[in-house]
């Protein structure tokens, strides 16, 4: 089956967005950990996640353009820490009401029932539920 730019314009916007986020396959989920200049902590799922190099050890990620505010993106860029949780199936609920458009004064932590967990000397969170989690510094 062929589809062209002009068949997709004919799907309703929820059949059209999954089969084009299912095109590049499975992919893991991870949730995204950080917090605001002002504290607030962010939690949001991706799957754009990928292992850049290994000497040092460099973890890329891409994030939709900021057209839009970006909570996620900005608190990186703000405060150059972030984390990432691995979901597994135990998870996947809250994991996936994550990725409501809450206002930025909201931790997505407290609306969905995730635990934080906190590391020394790092500001953004991990999820404690998760059995991977790890921090990264901006580069």
């Amino acid at each position: 089956m062929i589809l062209r730019s002009s068949d997709l314009e004919q799907f309703e916007t929820l059949k059209k967005v999954q089969l084009i986020t299912s095109l590049p396959g499975a992919k893991p989920i991870c949730l995204v950990g950080t917090r605001s200049a002002d504290g607030v902590a962010n939690l949001a799922p991706f799957s754009s996640v990928t292992h850049l190099g290994s000497s040092p050890a460099l973890i890329g990620m891409v994030t939709r353009p900021d057209t839009v505010e970006r909570h996620t993106l900005k608190n990186i860029i703000d405060t150059g820490a972030w984390t990432l949780s691995h979901v597994h199936r135990g998870m996947m609920e809250q994991a996936h009401k994550c990725s409501a458009k809450y206002p930025a004064e909201t931790s997505e932590f407290e609306a969905t029932g995730l635990s934080e967990q906190h590391y020394d000397a790092f500001s953004a969170p991990a999820v404690a539920e998760a059995r991977i989690k790890y921090g990264l510094r901006l580069q």
